[in-house]
């Protein structure tokens, strides 16, 4: 049996024997379930078993580590007792002070089997230690055991060897070193650093070394690792909220926690870290608003809630370091450009000598299993500013091996193209708090004095989302046969299926004949105000309103927060319609019937500018351009199957021209070639590719782009 394979199988044999020792309602069973559950293993038919294969890893690794720790002295005595292998776990961390001997849940579960079962895989415990990567190892039986999707609901991702090793070796520049590693994982980054600490001048030691995690099985896996990594002393490791730590020396600026109970931590030399990618989503109101609140509270400055836990695991973990102190730390690479990322990257210019950004190319996946593009920032701490700092910004499209990305970082590799991507590099005092993907880009037009930002000239929203569209949107035969009024409806584009660039009436009018649902309910009089519900004259309406309600209608997320709960999002029905996922190209759709959309539509108007239908026609011809689709899907985000999304605040920064700003044969060019696509897409007498190219072409030409 390969090497890789023989510890995970007997793992799962001894876990096997767990569970059929314990029966479905035993104390600790439950408890342990409790465990399991925040740790984001519920919901799952094998949750027990689950639980008993990581008691049985978790006894594997604390009589490595004890095993490990005997080596070093006699303090510790030998196990010539199976049967008192849990007692001589105890005394080790009394006498170690290495708080991954502490007992809890696990362990619990463990003594449920007489201690000879694990004989055959304490036979086993050679081939982690003399494992080439025993991190590596730790961490792939870890993903063995545990469910890709519990491990997706927390965002914990393994990071790969040579990651860990490219970060390490930037942000060590001394043996002697303090190393803090929030959110260690299975120690990956921890061994990393230690490696590169042992590598560079200056005596080493393990008590340098400090990390924390939410989970008592990542302070077992990353002491383990790190010990089988040949460092003598004890690792200053602990379980606890890394938002409840704050800086020894430092007064906390919020009360971090119910009880007020921190958690007080060193200041160290460097931080390396590989925060939770959780989003938004995956945490509750309170929570999301308590981690909110304190590193607001640290920055000084106001976070959005929507943002990601990793922002703020990277702001809470700045007044960790000191002054000169590196901070290297891998994330998804939205931050780069998202409207919450905005005020992460304003902090960072504020807090950091921001040395460097590599991002890898959408295409190549930096973590098993997880949708994102990964992002390495490479952060040296400078109260009171970058200084004469130069900001490296890497994009790459393969991997070029460590040394080359950390020349790169550190200033010695030309600007410009490579064989492995495209290399930018600036002062950082140039540097907006703006979209920085810009700065990625070896062919970007949004430096162009002809460009602008798209929110300059244009107001970008969702369409409507009404929370119950089987009540709001309605066929046309509904409607004559209720006898609604067409005061109390407006036209809807329901779908864009067989649409290209245009929406016309015609293509309404063929949907209401076929029976789709082409009317929404709106409650609005002529002057867009609110008809109340003692104001409607139209007793088809009041009626419909009585039986949705009766029905339900009237209840669920949205509808409940609206007063009255029919009052739909306010809307005028806007020039331009924006597809917002695509997996062959996003389309801006002009509306020449006058309807609204839902929210499968993004919305585009002109509050601010007196343009023609000429002048819309120009810009419809640039935003359905191939350079700017490009554009766009840089700035979204990519999902499985090559599907991307662009959201209404990221669409905002999309670079566009402005009509009132162009030459008039140009915008007259423009618009002649709007109608030109609109036609062949509709009619396909010549292939709408060659079109499009000729469109790009002009594009072009008319803005000095080299293509």
């Amino acid at each position: 049996m390969p090497e890789h394979a023989a510890l995970p199988t007997e793992i799962k044999r001894i876990g096997a024997e767990i569970h059929s020792s314990l029966s479905s309602n035993n104390p600790v069973l439950e408890r342990a379930r409790e465990w399991a559950e925040n740790k984001g293993i519920d919901n799952i038919d094998d949750r027990d078993r689950i639980i008993c294969n990581l008691a049985a890893y978790n006894r594997l690794l604390k009589t490595t580590l004890y095993e490990l720790y005997q080596i070093e002295g006699p303090e510790l005595r030998a196990i010539d007792d199976p049967e008192k292998i849990s007692d001589r776990l105890v005394e080790a961390r009394e006498v170690t002070g290495d708080k991954a001997f502490e007992r809890f849940v696990l362990d619990d579960v463990g003594d449920a089997v007489h201690p000879n079962v694990y004989e055959p895989l304490n036979e086993l415990r050679h081939r982690l230690v003399d494992a080439d990567e025993p991190t590596e190892d730790i961490g792939r039986i870890f993903e063995r055991l545990v469910p890709s999707a519990s491990r997706r609901k927390l965002g914990q991702f393994r990071t790969p060897e040579y990651i860990a090793e490219t970060m390490a070796r930037w942000a060590i520049c001394s043996g002697s070193d303090s190393v803090l590693d929030p959110g260690m994982g299975a120690g990956a980054l921890t061994s990393a650093a230690y490696k590169a600490k042992q590598r560079a001048v200056g005596g080493q030691c393990v008590d340098e070394m400090h990390g924390i995690d939410l989970s008592q099985l990542s302070v077992v896996m990353a002491a383990t690792a790190l010990k089988i990594v040949n460092g003598g002393g004890t690792p200053q490791f602990k379980r606890a909220d890394f938002l409840d730590t704050v800086a020894e020396g430092e007064t906390s600026r919020l009360l971090q926690s119910e009880n007020g109970g921190l958690v007080n931590m060193p200041t160290v030399d460097v931080v390396i870290c590989n925060p939770p990618f959780s989003r938004h989503q995956e945490m509750s109101k309170k929570d999301k608003e308590r981690v909110n609140d304190i590193a607001s509270a640290n920055a000084a400055m106001d976070f959005d809630l929507r943002s990601p836990m990793y922002l703020y695991f990277i702001v809470h973990a700045a007044q960790f370091l000191d002054d000169g102190g590196r901070m290297a730390v891998i994330t998804p690479s939205e931050w780069l450009e998202t409207d919450y990322g905005e005020k992460l990257r304003e902090f960072l210019l504020n807090q950091f000598a921001v040395r460097g950004v590599v991002v890898y190319d959408p295409e190549t996946k930096v973590f098993d299993g997880a949708k994102t593009t990964g992002c390495i920032s490479f952060l040296e701490k400078r109260d009171g500013g970058a200084g004469d700092c130069a900001t490296t910004f890497l994009q790459l499209n393969q991997w070029p091996g460590v040394d080359a990305v950390l020349d790169a970082v550190e200033g010695d590799s030309a600007v410009g193209k490579a064989s492995f991507g495209y290399l930018n590099r600036l002062p950082q005092t140039e540097l907006l708090p703006q979209d920085w993907t810009n700065y990625l880009d070896p062919e970007s037009v949004d430096e162009l004095p002809e460009l602008t930002p798209f929110h300059e000239v244009a107001e970008i929203k969702r369409g409507i989302a009404t929370g119950a569209n089987d009540f709001f949107c309605l066929s046309d035969e509904e409607v004559r046969e209720r006898g609604i009024s067409e005061e109390y409806i407006v036209k809807l584009i329901r779908r864009t299926n067989g649409l290209a660039y245009e929406l016309r009436d015609a293509d309404w009018e063929e949907w209401r004949e076929s029976g789709d649902e082409v009317w929404l309910l709106y409650c609005y009089n002529d002057k867009n105000e609110l008809v109340e519900r003692h104001d409607i004259d139209d007793p088809a309406v009041e009626e419909y309103i009585s039986e949705g309600e009766a029905d339900g209608a009237n209840v669920g997320y949205l509808v409940e927060k609206r007063n009255p709960w029919y009052r739909v999002e306010k809307r005028t029905p806007p020039p331009i319609f924006v597809t917002y996922m695509s997996k062959s190209g996003f389309r801006f759709i002009k509306n020449e019937a006058g309807a609204v959309s839902l929210n499968n539509l993004h919305n585009v108007s002109f509050p601010d500018k007196d343009y023609s239908d000429r002048d819309i026609k120009a810009l419809l011809a640039y935003l359905n351009s191939n350079i700017v689709n490009q554009i766009i899907e840089r700035s979204g985000r990519e999902y499985a199957g090559g599907l991307h999304k662009i959201e209404p605040g990221e669409l905002k920064h999309i670079p566009v021209i402005d009509p009132e700003k162009m030459q008039d044969d140009d915008v007259i060019t423009l618009s002649r070639y709007f109608d030109d696509i609109a036609d062949v897409a509709r009619t396909g007498e010549v292939p709408l590719q060659e079109a499009m190219a000729e469109l790009d072409e002009k594009i072009a030409d008319i803005l000095n782009i080299d293509r």
